[in-house]
């Protein structure tokens, strides 16, 4: 079992965003898990008073200032719903786009730079794999696959 820590898990406001809090829940244990929901057009968390172990950012458009990545203590971890060569918003849509073979997920150090970072994994799937190819389906099947990336790297952090 993972060593108690606080974590603060920073996400969407959605069903995606839901899951991957109980992907942390699960692997942190009996950790404490402070949730901040945030999607654009929301006012932004008054974060300045946080201090703990861990950020876990999965699908956050919340970029979080170099301050407040410097209070975890082990680390800020996000996990990136797109390959690393495309960082920011609407990977999915580039990628088909693009006319790209592959698609996946980036697990990563956070720094002060959007979706920047050492990489701690990657996770790939041919689009061919993507039903019909469609924008939907290419979002539906990013957020399983990191969903599914979510229930294991997080586990090996803090033994």
């Amino acid at each position: 079992m993972i060593k108690p820590s606080k974590i603060l898990y920073v996400t969407e406001v959605s069903e995606w965003g839901q899951r991957g809090l109980e992907a942390v829940e699960q692997a942190f244990g009996n950790s404490s898990v402070e949730a901040v929901y945030w999607s654009p057009g929301m006012p932004k968390p008054d974060l300045t008073g946080w201090q703990g172990d861990w950020i876990i950012a999965f699908k956050a458009d919340l970029i979080l200032p170099l301050s407040v990545l410097k209070r975890a203590s082990k680390g800020a971890i996000n996990f990136h719903p797109s390959p690393p060569i495309y960082r920011g918003l609407g990977g999915y849509w580039w990628a088909l786009h693009n006319g790209d073979e592959s698609f996946g997920v980036t697990v990563h150090h956070m720094d002060e730079e959007i979706d920047h970072g050492q990489i701690v994994e990657t996770v790939c799937f041919p689009i061919l794999l993507i039903h019909n190819r469609t924008v939907a389906s290419a979002y539906r099947k990013q957020f399983e696959t990191m969903w599914s990336v979510a229930q294991d790297p997080i586990k090996t952090r803090d033994k």
